[in-house]
């Protein structure tokens, strides 16, 4: 058996399952993912009106330097980035951005500086 659910209805469960989200967040300050999670637009929309107080990000070996933007504009009071850069390099599949360097990771280009 299969229902389909109307616009009204899907509207309406969509709005409950933002509030659950936002209940569920507004419980933490710390916040441990990867740079994809941190870029999903639920956690941006949530993350403009608040403020973590601290960001864990996880593989950032892999995290190009135009991922750091993604880290820059969350509010928070501190990041810390884990990872190890000489494992894997961060996944840049355009050649005209491996040869602007994007696929030199942030933690690369820290050491290199």
């Amino acid at each position: 058996m299969s229902y389909k659910l109307t616009y009204a209805e899907t509207c309406k469960l969509d709005a409950h399952i933002e509030k659950m989200e936002k209940e569920i967040l507004d419980q933490y300050r710390i916040f441990v993912c990867t740079i994809g999670v941190l870029a999903d637009s639920r956690l941006e929309r949530w993350a403009s009106n608040n403020c973590l107080h601290t960001v864990i990000i996880d593989e950032a070996g892999q995290l190009t330097q135009p991922g750091a933007f993604v880290v820059m504009g969350v509010k928070q009071k501190r990041s810390i980035f884990i990872g190890d850069h000489k494992q894997l390099r961060p996944t840049v599949l355009s050649y005209a951005a491996q040869a602007a360097g994007l696929w030199t990771s942030v933690l690369g280009w820290y050491e290199q500086r």
